[in-house]
């Protein structure tokens, strides 16, 4: 790109790899972003949010950022240990796990402060101009909070029409033909992207 060249006005949306791609399926559901000059860029992980949107804004590009509070990481990660490890394998264990949460807790208070939220390691969903933020992690929202889209989800899956596990085309398809309207949360998302497009 030369110096002459413009850069482009649109409104990118930051947000996680994993949430990224599962984002991507259900904002696309009522119009496709792209045809509104909004892309989506995974920044990998919510560490590297902040730095992508102060690039992003150096360069006069708006944005909007989601990402995972990860408040169940701790449990997760803990419910998936080995139950056969050894004391010192064991201890060792959950001395990285603590320090997975101590950082995801850290980044969250960071990351919602420059973001011009309340800052706190353990939030709760909220959606704003700015960002969406899932208390624990878009799963286990869409799992408490739009069990249609998850019947459906399960339903592909069985009739081999589509992918278990992480998959955003299986995600993408579930959520454009459930019967159901996708919860308050996503719609407040899409509604804060769209808003910033404009």
């Amino acid at each position: 790109m030369t110096s002459s060249t413009p850069l482009p006005r649109t409104a990118d949306e930051l947000a996680t790899q994993d949430t990224s791609r599962l984002a991507r399926a259900f904002i696309d559901r009522p119009c496709p972003l792209g045809a509104q000059g909004i892309h989506i860029v995974s920044a990998g992980r919510k560490s590297k949010l902040m730095l992508c949107h102060a690039i992003l804004r150096a360069l006069n590009v708006r944005c909007y950022t989601v990402f995972d509070g990860d408040a169940g990481m701790e449990e997760r990660k803990r419910e998936g240990l080995q139950p056969n490890l050894e004391d010192k394998e064991l201890a060792d264990a959950l001395r990285k796990i603590d320090g997975a949460v101590r950082r995801s807790m850290l980044d969250n208070t960071n990351l919602l402060g420059y973001l011009g939220g309340t800052p706190t390691g353990t939030p709760a969903d909220e959606s704003t101009r700015e960002y969406t933020i899932f208390h624990d992690h878009l799963e286990g929202h869409l799992t408490s909070h739009w069990p249609a889209w998850v019947e459906r989800q399960r339903e592909m899956v069985r009739d081999g029409d589509g992918f278990a596990g992480k998959n955003a085309a299986t995600y993408r398809e579930a959520a454009r033909t459930t019967t159901s309207e996708p919860p308050l949360l996503l719609q407040s998302l899409l509604q804060n992207v769209l808003a910033l497009a404009g």
